[in-house]
Formats: structure tokens, C-alpha cells, sequence
């Protein structure tokens, strides 16, 4: 918190050097006895407090409210024990508030002439004392009855006082399982306090403390589906629950609720000397209880043994990762290329579509700017790429961009290709623009079927150019080394003009999944071209290529070799509904190789 103001009076003359680092341990508005006690047990504790009520004029007015907890790192403690005893209210204080009366701040209403500023602080801690019972911590609550001082957040704007009334925090707000919502707490006062006769720890400690202590609340769930985590400590004479144990789901953390004790300052130091390493053994690492048997000088001959293959178990996997490691980091190297065309641009875009065609099998694959010598400044741009492993030979654009392209984006590369015609005297000469879109964004997370407008699509199919994107590129060198299609595959998409299709030529497309039944792993396809028992199939999903041999094929819940153009077939997959979404397309593998697939069975 940004208030950092100390209670001289409540923190030790001297710098404290605790004997045990762990469990940090926080006192807020306890007896400072308590932490004298503490520090004397080698604990290392902290006192703080939420601040104390304080007199105002009475009246019917609001005024901002003075906060002046001293909490010193609440954020990092694991134990933090709470009094809900109010403080001796105090006279008025030097008024400093955090910001100015036109941003949102506490305001008190004056009507019972004080102010108690504590639930508003409670309010602020909450998310970290929240986190702090999620990841293993402990409370311990020192309870009163729930009361909501009249304080809002409010701001001044136009003269007049805007208030949240969205947030109304009391005394318990410093946890969100101890909402009105979740616990039912009702003002009461008794002495006579019942502790069951079981054998725990926690129950021998209470039933040591309770005498002369008082209750001052009853407690009772208010939500049904906690039942399961409250576990009453204590009654009164009327079987009223005045104490218990809350244990949240999946976690170490703890919450305790206890009577106000009579010796609060002792019973605080016995319940974390003897009774909290019991429930939370976690928070006390220096605690070594019964697990002294577990050193080496007490160990079982045969558990020293199987310690000694294990450690073999583990240098042997450390080498076997390293290798792994060693593999993967020279694979990265290698294909690094293919991280660079989808997430480069400029030069560094340029020489990574480049090495990625080598690698689909192009022999000649020209950067222009390399292989052109050095001219004057000023000199015409050119494209970025050419391949002249057949005719035509192919100009490439590559352009790394932050949005979607315009059309100039995928036009430019044509007024290239009439510079080499008339250069190289021939009219063989194709266009290919790709465009490595939203590059700031990770690959699926981009609009990648929307990258080029109806009228770009239409226009480069006049003009003769491909149009393809990166990701098209990253997806097409993936489903060739997965499945071990021909190089030429893919290498005669870029000659075809227009959008170029994201499948490889030996793709050819027969319908498109417009259901997937979960219970039976069967997807149904409306069959636009044949497929028949037997044959490979291939799936055009947006994260790549998945293929598999049908296996088993239905129509009209029968048994076919054959579904036919026009009818609704059934197919059963051996993939999950999350990789087979509707509207994939499903095409036939005209002319696969034989490869060892990533996926057993397939």
C-alpha cells in the first residue's frame, strides 16, 4: 500500500532478527504483547493495524475520510492474524487524503460523530489477502459482529457529491468468502462456549483457550455449495456455531474464526508454536517433525538403494533431455526460416521466403538486391525475388505488413513484370505478391480468411499474379514435411493466378464437414465429389493439414464402399472434434506418398 505510516508505539525498539525466516507472521490490531511474545519465540513477526476510528462534528455531511493503516508488506505474509475489536477512537486527525476531491475516493458520513475508516482499508487489501489464502496462507480472525459504517466512494463533480453505491464494505471485507453473501453473521453475546471432545490439536488448543472467553457473533453459511469447506469449531449453549475452520477449495490456505480469547497474546504464541505446524506444515520449512528417521544416517538399507538407482534414473534423463535440447536447437536453425516468414519483414522477410523455397525445391531462387551490383542512388526499385527454374519465370513481392493490404500492396509487383519483359525480351514473365499480414500478431490469432478483398482477388487473377499469404507458405512447408508430399505440389500453386489455392495440387477437394457426432468419432461430410472405402483423405484446417484413410464410410446409417456426388456420408476419424471443426473441407489424396505419419494409426 502506499501508506506506509508507523505506530511507534505498537513496532520493537531495535532491528529484530528473527530465528526463522518462515512463516511470515502479521498481527493486525492484536495486544502488542503479542508480537514482544513472538519475537521472544524467534518468529518473524510484524505488528500493523487498520487505523482507528475518529471523532468528526456531528452531523448529517460527508467528509473524506483519513486512512492511516500501517500494514508493512501485508502482501507477502503467510500468516495474518486479525482482531476485529475496534480501537479506542481518537480525536480528530491531520486530515492527508490521496487524491484530489474530483477523483474517487473513501468519504465518512458525520451523522454519529466519528468515522471508522478500517472497512475501507479492509476493502483495498482484499484482492491480495485473497491471493494470499488461495496459494497456502492462513488467517486467523479474532471475531466481532459485522457492522457497516456509513462510508462510500464518492467524488465532488458540479458541486455535488457523486457516490458508487456499488460498494458498501464492512468490517469483514478484507476477504471475499466472508461477503454477507457467503457468511451469516449475527451480533450476539455469551460466555458459555462448547468444544467438542475429539482428539485434534486444534480442538485440545480450544478447549485449553475457551475459558474466560467470550463470543460476540454467531456464524452460519449462507451459500450451500461451501458447506463442504466449514467445519464448526465451537458452540454456544444454544447450538449456535461461534467459531470454525474454513478450508477453500484446492488449497493449502486456512481461515479460522475464534472468539474473542482472554489471553489473546499467549494463546497467539501457543497456536504457532504447537498447534498451526499441525494444520499448515507447509508454512514451517525449520519444523522437521517426525521426518528426522528420512536422513541418510537413519535410512533403510533398501530405500538407500532404490535413492541411489533413482539418482541414476535422473542423470540418465538430464543427458537424454540435453541431447533433446541439442536436437531441438539445431532444428531451430535449420527450418528458422519458417518462424521468419511469418513474423519478418523487410530484408529479413525477403531472405526467409527464400530460403523457405529452396527447401519446396526450387533451384534458382534469385534475390535481386543481391545479385544486382551496386548503382547510384535513386535507381528504380525492383521485386524482391525471382525463380527461373521454368517457364515463366516468376517475380516475387514480399511485403511485411501490421494490417490487411490495399490494393496497391498486391498490384505493385506488375509493373515489374513489363520492366522485364522489355529488359529480358520475352513475355513469359508471371507475378507472385505475398503478404505477410497483422505480423505483430500470432498466426491464428490474424483475419486469415479475409486477407484479400473480392476486387484484389479478381484483379490479380486479370493480371495474371498470385496472391498468396506467409502463413499460407508456414502451413503448405508443414503438410509437406508431415506427410511427405512432393515438392511439386506446392511449387505449382504459385503459378496459378489469382488467390492461390491453400492446399497442394494432389488436395483434391470432395465436400465439407457439416457435423462431428462426439460419442461415435464420426464426421458427416455432404460429398460433392466420389470418395470410397479405402482412400487417403486430407483436411484443410486453419492450423494446417491432418490426413487419415477411410476406414469405415456410411450412408443412411449403412455400410457403403462408395458414397457417390450429391448424398450426406458418414465417416469415421480418428481425430478430435477441436481439430475437426464444421466447414472444414475434406479432400481426396490423389497422389500420396508413403510417409510415417505423426499420428499412430494413421
Amino acid at each position: 500500500m502506499r501508506r506506509k505510516k508507523q505506530n511507534g508505539s505498537q513496532q520493537p525498539s531495535a532491528p529484530f532478527d528473527p530465528k526463522y525466516a518462515k512463516p511470515k507472521v502479521l498481527l493486525i490490531d492484536l495486544p502488542a504483547a503479542a508480537l514482544d511474545l513472538l519475537h521472544r519465540a524467534g518468529f518473524n513477526a510484524f505488528w500493523g493495524t487498520f487505523g482507528s476510528p475518529y471523532k468528526v462534528p456531528l452531523g448529517d455531511l460527508y467528509r473524506r475520510a483519513a486512512v492511516s493503516p500501517s500494514l508493512p508488506s501485508y502482501s507477502e505474509q503467510e500468516i495474518i492474524m486479525i482482531d476485529l475489536t475496534p480501537p479506542t477512537t481518537i480525536g480528530p486527525p491531520q486530515e492527508e487524503h490521496r487524491t484530489h476531491e474530483t477523483e474517487f475516493d473513501w468519504w465518512g458520513k458525520c451523522s454519529r460523530g466519528e468515522i471508522d475508516p478500517r472497512p475501507a482499508i479492509m476493502r483495498e487489501v482484499r484482492d491480495d489477502f485473497d491471493r494470499i489464502l488461495r496459494h497456502g496462507g492462513l488467517f486467523v480472525v479474532f471475531a466481532q459482529p459485522r457492522s457497516t459504517p456509513n462510508l462510500v466512494r464518492a467524488r465532488v463533480q458540479h458541486g455535488q457529491l457523486d457516490t458508487r453505491d456499488d460498494v458498501r464494505p464492512d468490517n469483514w471485507s478484507f476477504l471475499s468468502i466472508l461477503s454477507p453473501r457467503d457468511l451469516e453473521i449475527t451480533s450476539d453475546i455469551g460466555e458459555e462456549i462448547e468444544v467438542p471432545e475429539e482428539d485434534y490439536e486444534l480442538f485440545r488448543f480450544l478447549r485449553t483457550a475457551i475459558p474466560g472467553a467470550t463470543y460476540t457473533a454467531t456464524f452460519k453459511l449462507a451459500c450451500y455449495d461451501a458447506r463442504e469447506h466449514w467445519t464448526p469449531l465451537c458452540w454456544n449453549k444454544f447450538g449456535q456455531c461461534v467459531g470454525g475452520l474454513f478450508k477453500p477449495e484446492d488449497s493449502k490456505g486456512r481461515l479460522l474464526i475464534f472468539p474473542q480469547l482472554s489471553r489473546k497474546a499467549e494463546s497467539v504464541v501457543h497456536f504457532l508454536r504447537e498447534v498451526l505446524p499441525e494444520i499448515s506444515p507447509h508454512l514451517f520449512p525449520h519444523i522437521e517433525g517426525p521426518r528426522w528417521v528420512q536422513r541418510d544416517e537413519y535410512e533403510l538399507d533398501t530405500v538407500r538403494q532404490y535413492k541411489a538407482e533413482k539418482l541414476k534414473v535422473h542423470e540418465k534423463a538430464k543427458g537424454d533431455l540435453d541431447q533433446l535440447d541439442t536436437k531441438i536447437a539445431g532444428e531451430r536453425e535449420k527450418l528458422g526460416f519458417l518462424h521468419g516468414i511469418i513474423t519478418g519483414t523487410d530484408r529479413d522477410l525477403v531472405t526467409a521466403v527464400k530460403a523457405c523455397l529452396e527447401h519446396l525445391g526450387f533451384k534458382d531462387v534469385v534475390d535481386v538486391d543481391e545479385e544486382a551490383p551496386k548503382q547510384a542512388p535513386g535507381r528504380r526499385r525492383q521485386e524482391d525475388l525471382q525463380i527461373r527454374d521454368r517457364s515463366p519465370v516468376l517475380l516475387l513481392e514480399v511485403k511485411g505488413l501490421s494490417g490487411l493490404p490495399r490494393e496497391s500492396d498486391t498490384i505493385q509487383v506488375q509493373k515489374y513484370v513489363q520492366r522485364r519483359m522489355k529488359e529480358w525480351d520475352r513475355t513469359d514473365v508471371r507475378a507472385v505478391c505475398i503478404i505477410n499480414h497483422q505480423r505483430n500478431l500470432p498466426a491464428l490469432d490474424r483475419d486469415n480468411k479475409n486477407v484479400f478483398t473480392d476486387q484484389q482477388i479478381e484483379d490479380a487473377a486479370i493480371n495474371d499474379i498470385t496472391i498468396l499469404t506467409a502463413w499460407d507458405l508456414f502451413l503448405l512447408f508443414g503438410g509437406m514435411t508431415r506427410w511427405g508430399w512432393g515438392p511439386k505440389s506446392i511449387q505449382e500453386l504459385l503459378y496459378h493466378p489469382g488467390r492461390m489455392p491453400r492446399f497442394p495440387s494432389i488436395y483434391e477437394p470432395i465436400g465439407e464437414i457439416s457435423h462431428y457426432w462426439d460419442d461415435i468419432s464420426v464426421v458427416s461430410v455432404q460429398i460433392q465429389g466420389g470418395l470410397r472405402r479405402g482412400q487417403r483423405v486430407g483436411y484443410v484446417t486453419p492450423r494446417g493439414f491432418l490426413e487419415e484413410t477411410v476406414l469405415s464410410l456410411q450412408v443412411d446409417n449403412q455400410d457403403v464402399e462408395e458414397a457417390l456426388p450429391g448424398v450426406k456420408a458418414g465417416m469415421k476419424t480418428g481425430y478430435a472434434r477441436d481439430l475437426l471443426p464444421n466447414g472444414t473441407t475434406v479432400c481426396v489424396v490423389t497422389h500420396a506418398k508413403e510417409c510415417g505419419s505423426m499420428v499412430s494409426g494413421r
